[in-house]
């Protein structure tokens, strides 16, 4: 390796690290269903401001459309709850869709620093191993 790949390496890890640390919030965002009680759910983003006006459409197993309305100024969306819903879609007209099926439980989201440094973590083990397998070919020749 020489003198003039070693300021390169460390050029490449400063921009990294100034990409990672000094995020630009991202405008776009999930949009999700959360069940509050039997009749009522409320649709909302994942940052927790609500859809407001979301278009809820309501399926029974038979994927024939029961109920459609929009939800109100605060995300929910009542219905009877005597009806036998499979499956709920929100959508909001600009890009946004979400589902949401009575009978599955709701999964948490992993947490985004943790996953974001494991996923860094392997694209440099990948770069090092080349770089390595780089230089050793270098060498012998």
């Amino acid at each position: 390796m020489t003198h003039r790949s070693y300021p390169q390496i460390f050029t490449v890890i400063i921009f990294v690290s100034i990409f990672l640390f000094l995020q630009i919030p991202a405008f776009a965002h999930r949009m999700l269903i959360r069940p509050i009680e039997p009749g009522l759910i409320q649709v909302v983003f994942d940052d927790d401001t609500v859809a407001k006006g979301a278009q809820v459409t309501l399926y029974d197993e038979g994927e024939e459309q029961l109920v459609q309305g929009n939800s109100d100024g605060e995300g929910f969306f009542k219905y009877d709850s005597k009806l036998p819903v499979a499956l709920a879609v929100a959508d909001d007209r600009i890009g946004h869709r979400a589902t949401w099926q009575p009978d599955q439980e709701i999964k948490e989201e992993l947490p985004k620093l943790p996953v974001a440094v494991l996923t860094l973590s392997v694209f440099i083990f990948v770069a090092a191993f080349f770089h390595l397998r780089n230089t050793k070919g270098r060498t012998c020749s």
